[in-house]
């Protein structure tokens, strides 16, 4: 389920490629009797012809991803212009967010855009500050997901119904989008979960929360997703293996969340806690979401700024345990939080390993 105006990645079908080519160029064909060109429509070989040369499409430049926000190339530079960006091989799709400057690189920048982080998540009921680290850390995430090789997916649970978990997640997507986050369901089983999770990563979605999950997680396929930075699978319905991306800001919500097998060592978890009988009833001092979408711009370029601060600073935390499998990650969205003071945001994640029965 995706939210309208939602950016989607297609194939080039063979009515798609002789549409643009009508478009592009006027055809003709030599008429014997009046001997002279007259116009035509586009010959039925030319369009699967051109598709079968995809090999030799030099000249269409690689795309990495879209993005609809501001973020980071891989030296940490920003690239914030809408359009293709050769360095990085993103498409900035939209214009720039209201509200948005330049990022900043000093530590006395990266602290007031940490406080502005924390105000706009302040009415949310987070279990302790390494949560709020950990949503922070979801919030930078969302940001430069799609230069990173690999990020732990973004675990939001609570013990009962309307705690805020999906308001989380729509207000991590807002920040990064423009939009509520795309819903994904699970499925009643692996084989049905890895089939939307395909599909999710062939259309280039940025930002996923697979919602209200009702039973264990775990499996290869999302593992996979998580570390490698590009993986092969094969589309619904086709014979073929292709070669897609995973560069996608993965997050699940759930009452109680149960994480099993390898997975869990894959997950940041947010815990939320009301602490009231009925969370649903409660009331926000501001509609919450309308705020975050106000002040879209100003939040992300405080998430940016607390990077690119901590990567100009040359420090480096040495002390954090390390995160196997998720080093760029750690650098970017976990170590620029520390240093500034924050708990570690993997913290909370580890009573997933307290539960694990093996």
């Amino acid at each position: 389920k995706r939210r309208p105006g939602a950016i989607l990645l297609h194939d080039v079908t063979i009515p798609n490629l002789h549409d643009r080519l009508l478009r592009v160029a006027r055809w003709q064909r030599w008429d014997v009797r009046a001997s002279e060109y007259v116009r035509c429509g586009v010959p039925d070989r030319v369009s699967p012809a051109l598709l079968a040369r995809s090999g030799e499409w030099r000249k269409i430049p690689p795309l990495r991803g879209f993005v609809e926000a501001p973020t980071l190339r891989d030296d940490g530079s920003v690239f914030d212009a809408p359009g293709y960006d050769k360095a990085s091989q993103l498409f900035f799709v939209g214009r720039l967010p209201a509200g948005y400057s330049t990022p900043c690189e000093t530590r006395a920048h990266a602290r007031d855009a940490l406080e502005k982080l924390q105000a706009a998540f302040y009415d949310l009921p987070f279990v302790d500050e390494q949560d709020k680290a950990a949503a922070y850390a979801a919030v930078l995430t969302s940001l430069v997901r799609r230069v990173l090789p690999s990020a732990p997916l973004v675990g939001i649970t609570a013990p009962a119904p309307g705690t805020g978990k999906s308001l989380l997640a729509d207000a991590i997507s807002i920040i990064a989008t423009g939009r509520r986050a795309a819903v994904l369901g699970l499925g009643k089983d692996d084989i049905e979960g890895d089939k939307r999770l395909t599909s999710a990563l062939l259309a280039g979605d940025a930002v996923i929360a697979i919602d209200n999950v009702e039973r264990p997680m775990f499996g290869d396929l999302i593992c996979q997703a998580l570390t490698q930075p590009n993986i092969r699978i094969r589309p619904l319905g086709s014979g073929y293996l292709v070669s897609t991306p995973t560069n996608i800001m993965l997050m699940v919500t759930a009452n109680n969340l149960d994480v099993r097998g390898d997975l869990r060592r894959r997950v940041m978890l947010v815990r939320l806690d009301a602490r009231v009988e009925r969370p649903e009833l409660r009331r926000f001092t501001t509609d919450f979401l309308q705020e975050i979408a106000r002040q879209r711009g100003e939040l992300v370029q405080a998430a940016l700024t607390i990077i690119r601060a901590y990567l100009a600073s040359g420090d480096a935390q040495s002390d954090l345990p390390t995160f196997g499998g998720f080093e760029h990650w750690s650098r970017w969205c976990r170590e620029p939080l520390t240093w500034l003071g924050l708990p570690d945001p993997l913290l909370a994640s580890e009573m997933l390993r307290a539960q694990d029965p093996d």
